[in-house]
């Protein structure tokens, strides 16, 4: 049977798959396919709020609250009040979610490598400059 390409099930392919690499990978350290990302956020942004890390990810402020529940029941990172706004939190990670960045970082370069096997550096390139565009195009119009 031959399909014809579809960038909608190719993506939803993909998707498919890393949750699987990610769930298999993370386990070791007690971490679901996706808990990661805030963990790889919060190396660049330690102390980020609560809300910025929901908005960031482009995810609801309830599964933000369920998953650095999560990473607080494993030592990961703790939550702090803002001290300018008593509505807020900030996050911060501790030093057994610091311990955790090369080996995060080592998966998520697996990763990338699996899927760019065989790819030049400009087919890489490409590939990221398309995807970041559909990216913006999903965003800008999930009114």
């Amino acid at each position: 049977m031959t399909r014809k390409a579809s960038i909608g099930r190719l993506i939803g392919c993909i998707h498919r798959h890393a949750a699987i690499f990610f769930e298999r990978e993370m386990a070791q350290f007690g971490l679901g396919s996706g808990n990661h990302f805030i963990l790889m956020m919060l190396y660049s942004n330690d102390g980020i709020s609560q809300n910025c890390i929901a908005q960031h990810m482009r995810i609801d402020k309830a599964l933000t609250t369920r998953t650095i529940r999560k990473l607080i029941d494993l030592d990961y990172v703790r939550r702090e009040m803002d001290e300018n706004d008593a509505r807020a939190y900030r996050i911060y990670l501790t030093d057994k979610g610091l311990a955790l960045k090369p080996h995060i970082k080592l998966v998520l370069k697996e990763w990338s490598d699996l899927l760019t096997e065989g790819f030049s550096i400009e087919e890489k390139q490409a590939a990221i400059t398309m995807l970041e565009r559909m990216a913006e195009n999903v965003v800008a119009n999930r009114q």
